[in-house]
């Protein structure tokens, strides 16, 4: 009986070591922050990229004490402004090279003037990085596995005294 559970936990753990790693692709994430908005209010945020690529902007209005009117934001460089101003919601845009300007802005004309904004700012080139994911499941049966035949040994008490 000793051994059958010795067995089941070297298969689990054989199991583990010879399963593929899972991957997932993840674009670049530049800005995620969500921001207190007092009254009116406008924030900025600078980033810079290497490459040409695709961004995308998320604009949220987050229903805290007030409700921020009027969120809108723009993209600008040193060139000028970028595209056409938008309010809450998700942007794509193609961009090339370069240093790049965020600006939001929002009125918290509310009871509390006091309202929440989440803004996020993807950057996606094209190559997607594969990033390694843990199986996680085998860990976990191999894990019971061993916790089983442990659980299942006959002899637990004599060894221990």
């Amino acid at each position: 009986m000793q051994r059958k559970n010795y067995w089941v936990g070297i298969v689990l753990a054989g199991c583990v070591a010879l399963s593929q790693p899972l991957t997932a692709q993840a674009d670049t994430v530049l800005y995620d922050s969500a921001n207190f908005v007092v009254g009116k209010q406008s924030f900025v945020e600078a980033f810079t990229v290497n490459t040409a690529g695709t961004l995308k902007i998320t604009l949220a209005n987050i229903p805290w004490l007030d409700t921020v009117k009027d969120l809108t934001c723009f993209l600008s460089s040193a060139s000028g402004v970028i595209g056409k101003p938008m309010g809450a919601g998700v942007d794509t845009m193609s961009i090339g090279p370069g240093t790049y300007y965020l600006h939001w802005f929002g009125d918290a004309a509310g009871a509390y003037k006091v309202g929440v904004e989440r803004t996020e700012i993807e950057f996606d080139d094209g190559r997607k990085t594969a990033v390694a994911l843990p199986s996680s499941v085998l860990f976990l049966l191999s894990g019971l596995g061993l916790l089983w035949g442990w659980q299942r040994d006959p002899h637990r008490d004599l060894q221990a005294a």
